[in-house]
């Protein structure tokens, strides 16, 4: 697991508001077959590095979206305000990697999908993670 996905996931787990509403439901891309809802899917979209002249600075903005899934609109929107304050601002330490600042928060809902005979529902959340590698 790449040193951000591993911080995200630590950051999840300490997070007492969105543990209580997904437990360790937080996959990487795709819930698995048959979920349990609600859940949470992420994945980084880009993660360009600064560049400067003559030595690189370690800094990676990486562009992250999460996906809150529930059987209901609110349950959704619930996981995504819990993930909202879980990792907006998100900074310090974290297994090993530091997280300068996450900023940009944004959201959309998704149309519902019928999963497995099942309406989920989905708002998508988007941020930038700046962290050092």
């Amino acid at each position: 697991m790449a040193a951000l996905e591993e911080a995200m996931v630590t950051q999840v787990a300490a997070s007492a508001g969105l543990v209580a509403l997904i437990a360790a439901r937080f996959y990487p891309q795709m819930v698995p077959q048959k979920p349990t809802y609600p859940a949470v899917t992420y994945q980084v979209v880009s993660a360009p590095r600064e560049s400067n002249m003559g030595v690189d600075p370690g800094i990676v903005n990486a562009r992250v979206q999460f996906s809150a899934w529930g059987t209901t609109w609110k349950s959704a929107r619930d996981v995504a305000e819990q993930l909202r304050l879980a990792f907006q601002r998100w900074r310090g330490t974290v297994a090993g990697t530091e997280i300068m600042d996450t900023l940009e928060w944004d959201w959309h809902d998704a149309p519902p999908e019928l999963v497995n005979d099942l309406k989920v529902f989905q708002r998508v959340c988007e941020c930038r993670i700046s962290y050092r590698e």
